[in-house]
């Protein structure tokens, strides 16, 4: 574990100083805000999980769920394998990066399942004030 702190330990000094030069965080990205978080929790049960370790590999570079948001679907899927044989959904995939971590998990714990990806390629469809999705010409593809 200590060839993790020095690393660590040096980007929180780094971060430190740039704040106390006066970096400031601006709104990027279309008016969104955006800012390094650096959580102050040292559990990181997924260091001993060589299977999620490989599978967060595998994944990483297609997806912007960060590692602690991806071990925790990890284990969600684990939770679903309990209620027994059955198929698994995502709604808004973007790259496939979490899909193929779900469908790595469902493997692993041998559901049988299907997982299916599934997206709209031009964000989710609004509701009408009534809270019904509002179906359109645009969103049925015609």
């Amino acid at each position: 574990m200590s060839f993790l702190l020095s690393p660590t330990l040096e980007l929180l000094r780094n971060c430190h100083a740039a704040v106390q030069r006066g970096l400031q965080f601006r709104p990027i990205l279309g008016g969104g805000f955006h800012s390094v978080l650096l959580p102050k929790a040292t559990c990181s049960p997924w260091m001993g999980d060589r299977d999620f370790r490989a599978a967060y590999a595998a994944v990483e570079k297609s997806t912007l769920v960060d590692v602690y948001r991806c071990y925790e679907l990890w284990q969600l899927v684990a939770e679903t394998a309990k209620a027994g044989a059955g198929d698994l959904l995502e709604v808004g995939v973007w790259r496939g990066g979490t899909g193929a971590l779900i469908a790595m998990r469902s493997r692993t714990d041998g559901t049988g399942g299907t997982v299916c990806l599934c997206d709209t390629f031009s964000g989710v469809p609004k509701t009408s004030a009534a809270g019904f999705i509002s179906i359109t010409s645009t969103a049925m593809g015609s």
